[in-house]
């Protein structure tokens, strides 16, 4: 295991050492990590997160006394392969120490970050291998440096937000209040002067502010103050431990951040948790940002010049605040599965959120991919999870296509295109109905993102919520090849029901069950035997299927199923480089290249709009060597979904493969 060092300035409670102990979380399983803390700010005290750190690092966290250059022989001692430096040494290193670390002739590779917005590239005098920057603003602001870099932002997760009148008695606080809230150090860029004049304006209101964050010593020039002489509603809670509690059960989250020419914000973490917490949020929509928060739902921005406008803004979004009153309709959601890995399907995902929220529906999007922040808008919920487990299919293994023309034999497994992804589906569903269960829904309608269903067919999802009142799960039938099948592709299901029955399979347990009931790994077998002890619970249609039920609905656009192959040409010395697609709908180009001692002889692309098979041929000479490179693109050839390379230098290493003859 490789041995990870993080240098860090210091670890008093804010957004740099949260940023850390998220990291050390993300990471710990994977390297062995160690942890300098440079500076001791803390004195025992403002320590939440590196109390955590410390605990998670064990004896391979270190704390510099007044020697700092004992960071060099730590450095000697531990031996890492990586340091990370979780600031610019600029800010916090002196140059003598600096350039010891970063001498050219070190043995490992230095990643550097930054939780500051102001430095200037022009006083950089150390260069690492590598700079991971928490903000977009961050990375623009030192393009002139010759070092590669990426943005790593702090992840908006998806938290549950626990029954208001709950936490708010947890908390001793009065259930008939407004709430709201501010997160931060107090500090003049926080600006919790501008929080408390707000409540002071709102005083005689039932409303009640709360600031949490801790009070250092060094900034209580600010915050004495404003202690001195606060309004009644305001309630200042210091550093605490369960500030999920407050993000989870309170009305309005309001930041008055606005930092200044010398003192910029960067990319607040507590902005990061509000959202993920789902709370309204209020707050200046300062140039840092670039924009990046107005694609969420809950945010509205503060208007920088006009106090009074922002009493009636709060007043507005705290009173039509649906947190403050706990009003939704628990009796069913949408769980939407995608994987918006192109254009086409990210297009279609949207059709099919679009169509389900215009029925009244709210949607939790649920993917093993990445998803755009215009998708994230869009939905109420949003679920990525980057384990997405492929399995390789136990039935199907060959693909063929016969006519009067042509006879094409294709052995999956050969080519590597036997991979499935029943599973990925499955952990998909599966973590979107444990949302929805948490959250408090009694019923999901789960499908697919190519599921996009008309307004005529609308009242069909009534039928489904009448069967449900005495069912606990609604599903169309199939006979398929492989045997009995329930389609996955739309279902409804109770959410306590199917969370009795299903887990977060790994492909060894969903593989033992497999072998364990001797049946195919397809998903819609996997399921059918999965409730066959509870078929009475549920409604099975065994006359119609999605399409026919949803007849004027668009359904199965999307199989995903692509076979990409390098065939032999029976007794010729000629072979065949195929590609066969199998989407209703699409939009990619597909493209191949054949090399032969290493020139490049052909190149050759297609737009795939729709399913069909292309090939090109190539005339085989021996003692060559060949190469195939079959490359899928977006549309644009932005980026690569898939590739797919074969290297052979006779005729006969491609006979497993199967065959392409014309007749």
């Amino acid at each position: 295991m490789k041995k990870l060092l993080f240098i860090t300035p210091h670890l008093s409670t804010g957004g740099l050492p949260q940023f850390l102990l998220k990291k050390i979380q993300a990471l710990n399983d994977y390297y062995e990590i160690h942890c300098i803390e440079y500076n001791d700010h803390t004195g025992g005290v403002l320590v939440v997160q590196k109390e955590q750190i410390q605990k998670l690092c064990n004896n391979r966290f270190y704390v510099l006394g007044e020697n700092k250059h004992d960071v060099l022989k730590l450095i000697d001692k531990i031996n890492p392969d990586i340091i990370a430096l979780e600031e610019m040494p600029e800010y916090f290193m002196d140059f003598s120490i600096s350039s010891q670390i970063y001498n050219e002739s070190r043995r490992y590779f230095i990643v550097e970050t930054s939780h500051d917005s102001s430095f200037n590239p022009n006083n950089k005098m150390v260069y690492p291998d590598y700079f991971t920057f928490v903000s977009k603003f961050q990375e623009n602001n030192v393009k002139s440096l010759p070092v590669k870099s990426k943005v790593i932002e702090y992840p908006v997760e998806v938290k549950i937000r626990q029954n208001r009148e709950v936490g708010l008695q947890k908390l001793g606080l009065d259930v008939k209040k407004r709430h709201v809230l501010h997160v931060g150090l107090f500090t003049p860029r926080k600006n919790q002067k501008e929080f408390i004049e707000y409540a002071r304006s709102m005083e005689n209101e039932n409303i009640q502010f709360h600031c949490v964050g801790n009070m250092a010593d060094n900034f209580k020039f600010y915050w004495e103050p404003l202690l001195i002489d606060l309004p009644k509603n305001v309630k200042v809670w210091g550093e605490r431990k369960d500030v999920h509690n407050f993000y989870s059960c309170m009305d309005l989250f309001l930041f008055t951040s606005r930092g200044h020419i010398n003192d910029k914000e960067t990319a607040p973490i507590v902005i990061k948790e509000a959202i993920s917490y789902n709370i309204p949020s209020l707050f200046y929509n300062l140039p840092v940002y670039l924009d990046r928060y107005s694609c969420y739902e809950n945010v509205k921005y503060l208007n920088e010049t006009s106090f009074d406008d922002n009493i009636n803004l709060i007043r507005d979004t705290i009173c039509s605040s649906k947190s403050s009153l706990n009003v939704d309709d628990k009796d069913f959601i949408a769980v939407i599965s995608t994987h918006p890995n192109y254009d086409a399907v990210e297009e279609t995902t949207i059709k099919s959120i679009t169509q389900i929220k215009k029925a009244g529906y709210k949607v939790i999007l649920t993917s093993h991919y990445p998803v755009s922040t215009k998708l994230q808008s869009l939905v109420d919920h949003c679920i990525y999870d980057s384990n997405n487990p492929s399995l390789t299919h136990n039935f199907y293994k060959t693909w063929s296509y016969i006519n009067q023309y042509h006879d094409i034999k294709v052995y999956l497994p050969s080519c590597g295109s036997d991979a499935y992804h029943g599973l990925g589906v499955a952990l998909n569903y599966y973590n979107g109905i444990s949302l929805a269960n948490k959250l408090g829904y009694k019923n999901v309608f789960a499908f697919n993102y190519d599921v996009v269903i008309s307004e005529k067919d609308f009242n069909n999802l009534d039928v489904i919520k009448n069967i449900m009142q005495t069912k606990k799960g609604f599903f169309f039938y199939d006979k398929a090849l492989e045997g009995d099948t329930l389609k996955t592709v739309f279902h409804a299901i109770n959410t306590e029901f199917y969370l009795n029955l299903f887990e977060y399979f790994t492909p060894n347990t969903y593989e033992k069950f497999v072998k364990d009931m001797n049946i195919s790994n397809g998903l819609e077998q996997f399921y059918y035997n999965r409730f066959i002890n509870k078929k009475k619970d549920l409604y099975i249609d065994y006359k119609n299927n999605e399409e026919s039920f949803f007849k004027n609905s668009e359904l199965n656009m999307f199989s995903m199923c692509e076979y990409l192959a390098v065939l032999p040409i029976p007794n010729q010395n000629k072979f065949v480089c195929l590609s066969n697609f199998n989407n209703k709908i699409d939009n990619k180009i597909n493209e191949i290249c054949v090399y032969e001692n290493d020139i490049l002889i052909k190149r050759e692309f297609k737009q795939i709009t729709k399913s069909g098979w292309w090939h090109i041929e190539v005339d085989f000479i021996p003692n060559c060597q060949y190469k195939v490179l079959n490359t899928i693109f977006d549309k644009d050839k932005s980026s690569i979904i898939r590739e797919i390379s074969s290297e052979f230098s006779s005729i006969d290493e491609l006979k497993n493969n199967g065959h392409f003859i014309a007749k």
